[in-house]
């Protein structure tokens, strides 16, 4: 026995010891830096000798942190005295391959990016007492200060090196200040013993405020603030630009109009141009001698009206030989998503609250270009702000492709032709160069995106360029074995060997098992789109083949030839099958189902009267429910949990949510009956304060005092709002309007049914310009995806889009309606592209499909209509059913039902419940089809619930909450026509129609 326990205690330390090797940090013996900097963009190369001070053999670790915009491209590691190239792999692949082969004792090397830019190296085997060689190539960008670049080394190394040694790789290096912490040796190298190499800003170097850099695809210009002077000379000619949209009406005048004054009296301008815009530039004016004009100047200023939503777009087409701009505005850019650079000296004034950001970049991140003139003495700041310019030269028209160290690149709209004519010239580099900045410039674009939506693009992104990200990583292999076992592409220098064995695998194949996701998804979608039209459609049982060929290689042989997939309502050639389908009348609504989850207690018998407080009514009644403490009586606080939850429920008496004990605000006889709400959708529209479970409490008296409408009711009965009331009675409605606003200058509902009325009754220029001011008074993603589906409404769908253009990151929703304004518009294949999109990307889950179902259904009928007219969507070579009638009714709000009476029915069909669109954000469809309609009135009604009052979600700059309606007649047919409606359901309640259409 004490021999077993001896080998036991042997063993186990033995087993200890190797795990103990794993991860082990190593120390750094030597390290040569290699520096090449091509104007901004610095390639900083490691070779680094790592060194095991153990005696024995462990994984080594290496970790170190980059900056955002700071890129690995390369990584080799020394095999057999050469450098074998890494091979970049997605992160979960490579990880798994790494440590499968370490558990074999072969030689690999591991580069993953982990979180919070931190990196990961592992090297295996790293003898005893032994070195490994590595290098790491890392791309950037370098910062700008006063017209010079500064350099530091982008990997820190904290740890003492034994030896190292940075080199530039520059041809000249005459032009280069070094930082004095730092000096040449002969070789024009900067030598480190036995110390750290932080490496910050080494050396710096000028460079010129102005550079294109040509290359294959393209020409990317960037700009940088070269160094700022003083405005020679005087200054003759000024422009102001002077900001009168709605948001300013809230500026202080009388500052603004006094810093001007002392700004003209300081500098004394021969000439001031005045421009004042919006979201155009509405006039222009110009004052000779302004110095001595400050009266007429004054009043000027004071008689402009402010409306309108804010555009910077127009100023910068604005051509004017000037020698110096004033910008007042509060930088509430509300029609923009990029802000363009101003293509001259400048300055923004503001008062009170302002948009930094966004004037900053307009001035071209010029140093104090900003000034808020809301406190302090205004003739200090005068005086004491020097009129700073950079010197600069933008092209006519660009677009900005992103900022990154306060250096603004663009992409000229001119060729390069007319580039070399404008700017003189381009500066050519290599193709790698341009390529490298390219891949820094795109990358920091994407890494923007919110989260969940940088797996596909960053992992596509690292894989087509090589670069390491949070979804990819670098790779080394020894044996080609393990390359092909675990499906890793090869490096050049075993492309032969490769080629022997027929093993052909490069990152070409990522382009094909995208293909194959997209495939993959969309049969998804037809199995869903199966089950919601399961009605009305027989099925076919092969999908169309999305690919035939693409690339080099056959998309066929990486999908499969047969997919098991059935389809419904399709019509046309699917891989030699053919489809002829006719279709049954159905009803059928994209909805999230609820099924009984909420429970009623009390509309019969006397269970409230009889009982001491409401949890013991309660108590044993209802299923999921838990009650204790009750039996105490009226004087405890008894504890209720729905569902096991910690918390207690959310308490609503008539409507109204309630704290402490519900006892203490209604008493059991005056109870009419109460609910019982348990699922996440229902009490959803509680908010948070419902996560736990509702319970409503319904009072006899309330009954008849409840704001819910406890009849159905027609919507088009209901009075307009006041304002509504008021304009419609008016004799002259402009003037009604003007007064109007002045109370409701802060809604957007207000111009919202302002401009829809205005439209109706022809003043259709005056509808344009009020409902801009609805984007001005919210400034948000809800008010402008409001505005667009207005004109969608009104017919004006290149307004409309536009306007979506303009949201960021919208939902499924948003886009399909854009893809049904550019449908409208008459770009067929932008619009079925958009669809396709949505239908096959990848998706969190499966309560998706059931929206993109309906988005196939779309697509499908676009298809059938345009046959003939278009190319087939990439041999998605198929029709879609048809129809007499098609209503979709589209919302962000969670609806309780959707019904529809039909011409002869005595009573509404309520239209059964089926996954909605998307919970994430919102949206939500409903689906009615016929094939062969009766003659006569379809009326459509919802039920539904406004709870914002109670929560105090009727904020003035949200808009209104609406339903978007789509009637398509002869739906699919040559003949179709469309009609859209949008619905304001604001402050309705109950169940009630919403709209009624003949047939």
């Amino acid at each position: 026995m004490r021999y077993l326990l001896l080998l036991f205690i042997l063993f186990t330390g033995t087993l200890a010891n190797g795990q103990n090797n794993w991860d082990k940090k190593v120390g750094i013996k030597t390290v040569n830096i290699q520096v090449e900097v091509k104007d901004l963009l610095a390639s900083t190369t490691y070779e680094f000798e790592f060194i095991n001070p153990q005696n024995t053999i462990v994984e080594g670790l290496y970790t170190f942190k980059l900056l955002p915009d700071q890129v690995v491209t390369a990584m080799q590691l020394e095999l057999d005295g050469k450098y074998r190239d890494a091979t970049i792999e997605e992160k979960w692949k490579a990880n798994t391959a790494y440590r499968e082969i370490v558990g074999k004792r072969i030689d690999p090397a591991l580069l993953v990016k982990d979180y919070n830019h931190q990196y990961r190296l592992n090297i295996y085997p790293m003898p005893a007492n032994g070195t490994r060689k590595i290098k790491i190539t890392i791309d950037e960008v370098l910062p700008v200060q006063d017209g010079r670049l500064v350099y530091s080394l982008p990997l820190a190394i904290t740890d003492i090196v034994r030896e190292g040694k940075i080199e530039l790789l520059l041809k000249d290096k005459t032009h280069i200040k070094l930082s004095p912490e730092y000096e040449w040796n002969d070789q024009r190298q900067i030598v480190v013993d036995n110390n750290t190499l932080i490496g910050k800003d080494i050396f710096t170097m000028e460079v010129p405020g102005l550079v294109f850099i040509a290359g294959d695809t393209g020409v990317i210009g960037r700009l940088v603030r070269t160094k700022e002077h003083s405005l020679p000379g005087r200054l003759n000619k000024l422009l102001i630009m002077w900001d009168v949209s709605a948001s300013m009406k809230s500026r202080s005048l009388h500052k603004e109009i006094t810093y001007l004054q002392k700004f003209i009296k300081l500098h004394k301008p021969e000439t001031v141009r005045f421009l004042v815009f919006s979201d155009k530039v509405h006039e222009e004016k110009i004052f000779d001698h302004p110095y001595s004009k400050e009266k007429n100047i004054e009043k000027y200023l004071r008689q402009l009206t402010y409306d309108g939503a804010t555009s910077y777009k127009a100023l910068n087409m604005f051509e004017v030989d000037v020698d110096y701009t004033l910008l007042f505005s509060d930088g509430g850019v509300s029609l923009e998503k990029n802000i363009k650079p101003y293509r001259g000296p400048i300055k923004a004034i503001t008062t009170g609250y302002a948009n930094v950001e966004k004037l900053k970049a307009f001035t071209c991140l010029t140093k104090d270009a900003v000034v808020n003139i809301a406190s302090g003495d205004l003739d200090s700041m005068i005086i004491r702000q020097p009129l700073q310019y950079a010197t600069q030269d933008l092209p006519v028209n660009y677009e900005v492709k992103t900022i990154i160290n306060d250096i603004v690149y663009v992409i000229p709209g001119e060729s390069v032709t007319a580039v070399n004519q404008e700017q003189g010239g381009l500066t050519r580099y290599d193709k790698s160069y341009f390529n490298k900045l390219n891949i820094i410039l795109t990358l920091n674009d994407l890494q923007k995106a919110p989260w969940y939506q940088q797996y596909k693009t960053l992992l596509k992104f690292g894989i087509e360029f090589r670069v390491v990200t949070p979804y990819t990583a670098f790779i080394v292999l020894e044996r080609l074995e393990d390359y092909i076992k675990y499906d890793i592409a090869v490096p050049p220098d075993m492309y032969e060997a490769a080629a022997k064995v027929n093993y052909t695998h490069t990152q070409h194949k990522y382009i094909y098992t995208e293909q194959a996701e997209k495939l993959k998804q969309l049969n998804r979608v037809i199995e869903a789109f199966n089950k919601k039209y399961n009605k009305m459609l027989p099925a076919v049982e092969e999908l169309p083949a999305r690919f035939q060929n693409s690339g080099t290689g056959s998309f066929s042989q990486l999908a499969g030839n047969n997919l098991p997939v059935s389809i419904r309502g399709v019509s046309g050639s699917a891989a030699g099958l053919s489809i002829n389908n006719e279709l049954d009348e159905s009803v059928v609504v994209t909805r999230y189902k609820v099924s009984g989850t909420k429970t009623v207690v009390g509309r019969t018998g006397d269970v409230f009267t009889s009982a001491q407080t409401i949890e013991q009514a309660l108590q044993g009644r209802v299923a999921g429910v838990q009650v204790s403490g009750a039996s105490a009586g009226f004087f405890n606080n008894a504890t209720v949990s729905i569902r096991g939850a910690v918390r207690g429920p959310l308490w609503v008496l008539d409507n109204i949510p309630v704290d402490g004990n519900i006892n203490d605000y209604v008493i059991g006889s005056d109870i009419d009956y109460v609910e019982v709400l348990k699922s996440p959708f229902e009490t959803a529209v509680w908010g948070s304060r419902g996560a736990d479970g509702v319970i409503l409490v319904f009072t006899k008296k309330g009954k008849s005092q409840n704001y819910v409408n406890t009849r159905p009711y027609r919507l088009s009965d209901m009075e307009d709002e006041d304002y509504l009331q008021e304009l419609k009675s008016a004799a002259n409605k402009i003037d009604t309007y003007n007064e109007l606003r002045k109370t409701y200058s802060e809604h957007v509902g207000f111009f919202i049914d302002v401009a829809d009325y205005f439209y109706s009754i022809g003043l259709k220029e005056g509808a344009r310009r009020i409902i801009l001011n609805a984007i001005e008074a919210g400034n948000n993603q809800s008010a402008k995806a409001t505005v667009a589906q207005v004109f969608a409404a009104w017919g004006e769908y290149g307004q409309a889009i536009e306007f979506y253009e303009q949201l960021i990151e919208p939902g499924a929703g948003i886009k399909r309606l854009l893809a049904w304004c550019y449908y409208r518009n008459g770009n067929v294949e932008k619009a079925i592209n958009i669809l396709y999109d949505l239908i096959t990307e990848e998706v969190l889950g499966n309560e998706w499909l059931e929206a993109r179902a309906v988005f196939l259904q779309d697509l499908m009928g676009m298809v059938n209509v345009n046959a003939g007219k278009i190319e087939p969507v990439a041999g998605l070579d198929v029709t879609g059913a048809v129809a007499d009638i098609r209503v979709v009714i589209s919302t962000e709000e969670p609806i309780e039902s959707v019904s529809v009476r039909k011409p002869g029915d005595y009573t509404f069909q309520k239209i059964d419940w089926t996954p909605h669109f998307l919970f994430r954000t919102g949206d939500f469809a409903y689906d009615f089809m016929l094939s062969e309609a009766t003659k006569g009135t379809y009326k459509f009604r919802i039920k539904y619930n406004d709870y914002r009052y109670y929560y105090n979600y009727s904020r003035p700059d949200i808009a209104p909450k609406t339903v978007q309606v789509f009637i398509y007649r002869n739906y699919g047919k040559p003949n179709q026509t469309i009609e859209q409606q949008n619905i304001s359901i604001d402050n309705q309640s109950g169940e009630f129609e919403i709209m009624r259409f003949n047939w």
